[in-house]
């Protein structure tokens, strides 16, 4: 049984200040769970229903694991449905190294808000190989539990850095392509690697005082009427073009 104090505390961890002052996020949910369990992130604890912990026994005998009650299960999950896991798991920001992204396309999001997209972006990082992604200060948390859904267990994979970007441009030697409505048509644009792709916020796009950064300005041909695309959807179309040519 779960005593009151620690149900108090899980649900405590849905607050962003909480989470960075006690050092822990929680996963909830088969899918995202069973994917950070099988990862190097560091598990506090395991969160489970006796019909989970049959569903996948290697973890029966984990010290890890508690056993909880449907009830109690419902009660620390954000979930609406298939609320049956929820793992504590230690926050894991770690600054991005150079070395690291030598030889590869590296993400820096500049302001995205929306948890939803941050996840879905962090997601299609992990698709195409992606291992770093640099966040601005003022980007979502990528803990949010919006966030953690959304990435369905990428977060496991992809080094998350948050770092003001001027400071992050300033020690930077590779070339810079910025997603930019008026920029060159993406089709005719070669990459040349390693490099970094910024995408900017979902209504004002890359902050003014970061273009001086930008190497080349590229953009998705737009071929019909709609006003913009999605962030999440303009970073997959171009890290597809860029990583496939």
């Amino acid at each position: 049984m779960l005593n009151k104090r620690t149900i108090q505390f899980l649900k405590s961890l849905k607050d962003k200040s909480t989470r960075y002052t006690e050092g822990y996020f929680l996963a909830e949910g088969s899918k995202t769970a069973v994917e950070i369990l099988a990862s190097n992130l560091q598990i506090e604890a395991i969160y489970a229903t006796t019909d989970w912990c049959n569903l996948y026994p290697k973890h029966k005998n984990s010290s890890k694991l508690v056993v909880c009650t449907q009830k109690e299960i419902e009660q620390i999950s954000s979930l609406k449905s298939t609320r049956d896991v929820v793992l504590q798991v230690k926050i894991n920001n770690q600054p991005i190294e150079n070395n690291k992204i030598e030889n590869s396309l590296t993400l820096v999001l500049d302001e995205i808000q929306d948890p939803g997209n941050l996840g879905t972006i962090i997601r299609i990082a992990d698709w195409y190989g992606i291992k770093n992604v640099v966040c601005s200060l003022h980007t979502a948390d990528c803990y949010n539990n919006k966030c953690i859904q959304a990435t369905m267990g990428s977060i496991a994979r992809v080094n998350i850095t948050y770092i003001d970007l001027i400071t992050f441009f300033n020690n930077n030697t590779l070339p810079v392509y910025g997603a930019f409505m008026e920029g060159e048509n993406l089709s005719t644009t070669k990459l040349v690697k390693p490099a970094i792709l910024v995408i900017g916020n979902e209504g004002k796009g890359i902050n003014a005082n970061l273009h001086s950064y930008i190497t080349k300005k590229i953009s998705v041909k737009r071929l019909g009427e709609a006003e913009s695309l999605n962030a999440a959807i303009a970073t997959a179309i171009i890290c597809d073009r860029l990583l496939n040519e």
